[in-house]
């Protein structure tokens, strides 16, 4: 435990994984929520916002959202497929992995590839993802780090 530390950890120093590979770009991750008001209801979605990536493994499978009824997969097919298990990892400063999440059973709910084009604006491309998912905790396996120390030279 490191009891002595009296900042919080940032929160832009993330790593999203699908499936264990990292997708690069994500710019903003939804807060995970639970709540006992929703005790039978479905986890509430989480949304992945980016710049426009060329990750197509990623793309192809966002983009069953709107095939999905025509494809053979099912929710319930073999992982690889349509449901995929999404990791969240948050990094200190020092880039020490500090808090990681899996969210359970995720599939895509809508995603918008490209945003409104405005022509004398200046805002970024960004994709937005909404996935579903099935439940999310804690990983296990990502402990709290040892603080880097540094020492003053003799």
């Amino acid at each position: 435990m490191t009891p002595d530390r009296l900042a919080p950890y940032r929160n832009y120093r993330f790593i999203v994984f699908v499936e264990g590979r990292a997708v690069a770009g994500v710019s903003r991750v939804s807060g995970l929520t639970n709540s006992s008001d929703e005790k039978n209801a479905p986890a509430p979605s989480v949304t992945l916002e980016r710049g426009v990536s060329y990750d197509v493994a990623f793309i192809q499978w966002l983009n069953k959202v709107w095939d999905y009824s025509n494809s053979n997969s099912t929710r319930d097919s073999p992982a690889g497929s349509f449901v995929k298990e999404i990791g969240i990892t948050v990094y200190n400063e020092a880039g020490q992995p500090v808090v990681g999440y899996i969210v359970h059973r995720c599939w895509p709910s809508e995603f918008r590839s490209m945003p409104e084009l405005d022509g004398v604006g200046n805002a970024v491309v960004i994709e937005v993802a909404v996935l579903q998912n099935e439940g999310w905790e804690r990983d296990a396996s990502v402990g709290e780090p040892t603080e880097p120390t540094y020492t003053l030279p003799g």
